[in-house]
């Protein structure tokens, strides 16, 4: 669960940084990406906490791999937040497209392989020992 836990800090901080939306608008209001990356940081601290929470609980609890399993949904819907069910700017030129949304896949992504392999090593060692 750590490298979950570290990987949704990274999408959290990378949202605010280097993986910002576009700026405001000249009359000083936002553009549709920017409230794209408003949800994808309330994903990336939904993430953060379903992964702290499950390095805070025994490993072999059964609520861990619930925890796994709730964040796999977080990180599909995550992906499929940007463009598909929250519009985006006209250009694909504009950042939004060119580095928040493909940046935040690939997190959102890499996070989703964590927990599948949590999952899967939770499930080989159940029938281990059964």
């Amino acid at each position: 669960m750590l490298p979950g836990l570290l990987l949704s800090a990274v999408l959290c901080v990378g949202l605010c940084t280097f993986l910002d939306a576009c700026g405001p608008k000249e009359d000083g209001s936002f553009m549709l990406c920017h409230h794209v990356r408003n949800v994808l940081m309330l994903f990336g601290g939904a993430l953060a906490v379903l992964h702290l929470l499950g390095l805070i609980l025994p490993d072999r609890c059964m609520a861990v791999n619930g925890l796994a399993l709730a964040s796999v949904v977080v990180c599909i819907c995550g992906v499929l937040i940007p463009q598909n069910i929250i519009p985006m700017c006209m250009m694909n030129t504009m950042r939004c497209h060119s580095v928040m949304r493909p940046g935040a896949s690939v997190l959102l992504i890499l996070v989703l392989c964590t927990d599948i392999i949590h999952l899967v090593t939770a499930l080989k060692r159940s029938s281990d020992r059964s």
